[in-house]
């Protein structure tokens, strides 16, 4: 499908690099679609169509038999917290080692270069690029659309950064690990979403960012799901997420049916005519903060958080510290 690029033609960005705003969230995806492939085919072991001939071809085969039983062993044994139990590097850690972090630093950079080039213009309205119309349903009409303005900048900044730090620190701390090149798939798709999230120039738009990350979350937390707890503390994360964004679906429901509109910019507009302090801004205000508990782990649905400490560290730090739980605070902004 090609893309129909429509920015604003008055726009101070128009024609500068914040153009390529929408290769943000496309490095990580190109990331996660590497290492997700990289996993998936180390993980494959096709074996001879006729059984009996595998014998005389077990030279040929032991790489992937040794990979196989020694990923078995490390989850059986928890590789993951026994320093006595060490199992080789993944055969495409190397690969997996620049990928992974390389996509994030190219959006960093990219962020970086965009950010500048902000603080060079005088901007008193959003940028927004839109690609294609999306939901054309009666007086639905939803396009995918990116809005680029002080706040999301802001956040890509410290999603990027913050991102490419742990993903570098990643490399160390899961140099060991079997499911290595998996890791890396999850944690590039995380970083995809969150900047989906804070991108999107419309409240479905991060909606669908919003459910990524909580997608990503539930499996970065239950990354060593061979051990029951870990697999829990996953499902626990994911339903208690589902309870906040049910709060954030009525909240846009709320705003369709008052305002026929679900963009940024039509409810920034549409928001002015409504009664100060009114029954209707407080309910739709009240279950948008439904979503943010959910999300950033808040009073009553705080109780995943604990749990969450079954992924890595450095989900821990990327997820639970600084980029996920900060989305209630940007959709509160």
């Amino acid at each position: 499908m090609m893309l129909l690029q429509i920015a604003v033609p008055s726009h101070p960005l128009t024609g500068t690099v914040a153009e390529w705003v929408w290769l943000l969230p496309v490095l990580p995806l190109i990331g996660f679609l590497i290492n997700g492939g990289i996993s998936l085919f180390s993980s494959a072991h096709i074996g001879p169509s006729d059984p009996d001939m595998g014998h005389g071809h077990a030279d040929a085969h032991d790489d992937a038999h040794d990979d196989a039983h020694a990923v078995s062993e490390a989850e059986q044994h928890g590789a993951h917290g026994d320093d006595h139990y060490a199992v080789k590097p993944h055969r495409y850690a190397g690969v997996v080692s620049i990928i992974g972090p390389l996509v994030l630093v190219a959006s960093f950079v990219l962020a970086f270069a965009i950010f500048s080039e902000m603080r060079s213009v005088s901007m008193t309205t959003p940028f927004i690029q839109r690609y294609f119309s999306w939901m054309p349903v009666g007086k639905l009409q939803i396009d995918a659309a990116i809005q680029l303005d002080q706040l999301s900048m802001l956040m890509v900044l410290v999603i990027t950064g913050v991102g490419t730090l742990i993903h570098i620190f990643s490399v160390g701390y899961m140099k060991e690990d079997p499911g290595y090149p998996r890791y890396f798939a999850y944690l590039n798709l995380f970083v995809f979403f969150m900047l989906v999230l804070v991108l999107g120039a419309s409240y479905p738009v991060l909606f669908v960012g919003w459910e990524g990350v909580g997608l990503c979350s539930y499996l970065l937390i239950g990354f060593w799901f061979s051990e029951k707890a870990n697999a829990d503390a996953g499902k626990k994360a994911f339903i208690v997420n589902r309870i906040g964004d049910f709060g954030f679906l009525i909240a846009m429901f709320l705003l369709f049916a008052n305002f026929g509109v679900l963009d940024f910019a039509g409810v920034s507009v549409a928001a002015h005519g409504m009664a100060f302090g009114g029954s209707l801004v407080t309910a739709i205000c009240l279950f948008m903060f439904l979503g943010c508990a959910g999300k950033s782990a808040q009073i009553p649905l705080y109780i995943w958080l604990p749990d969450a400490m079954a992924g890595p560290t450095p989900v821990s730090a990327l997820i639970h510290a600084a980029t996920m739980v900060t989305a209630g605070v940007y959709l509160i902004a």
